[in-house]
């Protein structure tokens, strides 16, 4: 996937900020498609009293993903989203099903791209044995995903 644009854009309520990234599918039979992602970057509300109340933990969620998608551009550090232009990553996307606005993709994490994609297979040469073959196979790496159950509202 390829970075098309960034731009800001005022929440619908008028009550935050988000950006608005437009990638565009690089390769495969979906060259040319696009798809939407946002990053809370501004969420307020009022209480009863009338008071702001500042949405930390949504501020904390968008902060959080706009870095994972940095360092999976490999631009961890930037000043302007125009930086990030024409950068590209993997993205991982699932549907959500919606009754009342059917499927959408949803981004749920990047990774960058390197100079010879490790995940590809590696060439058969000739004179080589399947066992030889096969050792030389990129390794698919699991990750244990671990949280504090402290975190969980009940």
């Amino acid at each position: 996937m390829r970075v098309k644009s960034i731009d800001e854009k005022i929440n619908k309520n008028k009550k935050g900020r988000h950006l608005l990234v437009v990638w565009e599918i690089a390769s495969g039979t979906h060259e040319g498609r696009l798809l939407f992602d946002r990053f809370t970057i501004e969420s307020i509300s009022y209480d009863r009293e009338g008071e702001v109340v500042v949405n930390e933990m949504a501020m904390q969620i968008g902060q959080r993903r706009l870095s994972e998608m940095s360092w999976g551009l490999c631009h961890p550090q930037w000043e302007d989203t125009e930086e990030l232009h024409d950068r590209e990553c993997k993205v991982w996307v699932v549907i959500r099903q919606s009754e009342q606005y059917g499927p959408s993709n949803d981004v749920k994490s990047y990774e960058a791209i390197s100079p010879a994609d490790e995940s590809a297979p590696a060439p058969f040469n000739e004179g080589e044995s399947a066992l030889e073959w096969h050792a030389k196979q990129p390794q698919k790496s699991s990750q244990m995903v671990t949280f504090d159950d402290d975190d969980i509202p009940f």
